[in-house]
């Protein structure tokens, strides 16, 4: 019987539809300015994002220890610095790097869990660490984890559309739709099939 998750029919899709999937992923995020309590994607925050966009890690770092410096309450910055980390394992590829994303997963995930749950970004955030988290599984051809962490953050995107449907961030829906899509048959039923997962 054959695997959901064929190493060679992975390849035939992977790195090309993963690639364009980030792209369009990461490229799609309408920011919202508006301030919500403990999540403040104020200036400085939308300048660490531009800044970690153009590759340029020093200078988002630095805007961002000093977000954190001037307003600790705000959990903008950390979710950046999980950014900053994913586009780093992305693209170097060092197991290092990806080891330091999952580390900073689990972290997130546990920094967010008490966080306001009736802000916006609240499962937002969560829903982001999840899917970056699955893009990294699945380049590292941790398949099945992989799924499971993307079907997480799906269902997160999904119930925060529902409860905050004008909150424009919400739109990246449409991406992981896509990914879906262009997903081998395989990989589709083993997504459908991680039913049970729970937020965490």
């Amino acid at each position: 019987m054959m695997s959901f998750f064929n190493p060679p029919i992975y390849s035939q899709f992977s790195m090309r539809t993963l690639a364009i999937t980030v792209v369009c992923f990461l490229f799609s995020f309408p920011v919202s300015k508006k301030a919500l309590a403990s999540f403040d994607f104020n200036d400085n925050c939308q300048k660490a994002y531009t800044e970690i966009f153009q590759l340029r890690f020093s200078t988002a770092n630095a805007l961002i220890v000093a977000e954190e410096k001037n307003n600790p309450e705000n959990k903008i910055p950390s979710y950046l610095r999980h950014y900053m980390l994913f586009y780093k394992s992305f693209i170097s590829e060092e197991q290092k790097d990806f080891i330091a994303l999952k580390k900073s997963h689990q972290q997130m995930l546990t920094y967010l869990h008490e966080e306001d749950e009736n802000s916006p970004y609240y499962l937002y955030c969560k829903a982001e660490t999840e899917i970056t988290m699955s893009f990294l599984k699945i380049k590292n051809k941790e398949y099945v984890s992989g799924a499971v962490a993307l079907r997480r953050g799906y269902k997160m995107l999904e119930e925060n559309k529902q409860k905050f449907p004008s909150f424009k961030p919400n739109l990246k829906l449409w991406v992981i739709h896509a990914f879906i899509g262009a997903v081998p048959q395989n990989y589709a039923l083993a997504f459908k099939n991680c039913r049970h997962v729970r937020h965490y």
